[in-house]
């Protein structure tokens, strides 16, 4: 494969990751109402990724018992995160949720200091340093917010999502609030914990990773299943071809990613291909946040924007 198409795909990998989380918010702030909704959509996604990840398979080559243990338990977590991602979405911008839960890089980074004897370069503890900077100033400016949406989110723990157009416009617009930082950085150190266990994974067993991928969603999906009737709330889904649409494109987008990135990766320098891939998908994120679902981003929010770019290449390097 030659570099430039290494890299066009690298931003076609960023730019699936950023249409799997455009669908699965269209999903959560059109449809979802409670977390039993959201845990179903998450379940079916799930599922749809493990089917299609099924296919490349080597059943001659069982995994060791490592690598299901690892997937097992990355794919509890990374259930756990979807709730918590779903939530922090539906409580405030699209574009600096994901922002923030990019920055779970930095606890692979860190724990592999302790685990890994790894040593944190001096371009990383400036990374560092960006990091702590843009969130200052990712966190910086409130909004403007609705007393009646956010007095009712923050009473129920964000616990019921809106659903009529008008309460559902109020809610994306409240901008920065307690439940939304809460649940972005709890989905942050989850996704930061997903990131260990799946270097753990690959300096065990790297010829596993197609193993170690399907068993991992279908931990996650058998999680989200048993979840659903734990959670005590009514599935209140009543199925459309919009909502179908959201399920199967955002699995679509999210397998793609799975499959691809790992093989895309293997043709660019690692600091330049993790760095794209974070990059760029803030972008797309960012860009599907202002025009489909109306984030307000300050002047002081894009600037932390800018720095956290910085940041992610620092990180990388």
């Amino acid at each position: 494969m030659s570099v430039p198409v290494a890299y066009a795909l690298t931003a076609f990998i960023a730019f699936m990751a950023a249409v799997k989380v455009f669908f699965q918010n269209d999903f959560i702030r059109k449809y979802s109402r409670s977390i039993a909704d959201m845990a179903v959509y998450a379940a079916v996604m799930f599922t749809l990724i493990a089917v299609f990840l099924a296919f490349f398979l080597d059943f001659s080559r069982p995994p060791h018992s490592a690598t299901v243990i690892l997937a097992v338990s990355w794919g509890i977590v990374t259930a756990g995160c979807q709730i918590t991602y779903s939530k922090a979405m539906n409580s405030g911008p699209v574009s600096l949720t994901v922002l923030i839960t990019t920055f779970s890089l930095v606890i692979p980074i860190i724990y592999g200091v302790f685990a890994w004897n790894n040593t944190i370069t001096l371009t990383q503890w400036l990374g560092l340093g960006c990091i702590s900077t843009a969130f200052v100033l990712v966190l910086y400016k409130k909004h403007k917010r609705t007393p009646v949406a956010n007095d009712k989110a923050t009473a129920e723990g964000a616990d019921e999502s809106v659903s009529d157009g008008a309460t559902r416009s109020a809610a994306k617009n409240t901008g920065i609030n307690g439940v939304w930082i809460v649940f972005t950085f709890v989905t942050m150190i989850g996704f930061g914990v997903c990131g260990v266990l799946s270097t753990q994974q690959q300096l065990m067993y790297a010829d596993e990773l197609n193993w170690f991928v399907f068993l991992s969603y279908s931990a996650a999906a058998l999680f989200m299943s048993v979840f659903i009737p734990l959670t005590g709330k009514k599935v209140a889904l009543r199925p459309d071809k919009r909502m179908i649409a959201d399920m199967l494109l955002g699995a679509a987008a999210l397998g793609v990613h799975n499959y691809l990135r790992p093989r895309i990766s293997i043709y660019l320098p690692p600091a330049v291909f993790q760095s794209l891939v974070s990059i760029l998908n803030i972008i797309f994120i960012t860009l599907f946040g202002i025009v489909a679902f109306k984030d307000r981003i300050s002047k002081i929010q894009w600037v932390g924007i800018a720095v956290s770019a910085i940041a992610i290449v620092l990180l990388c390097l």
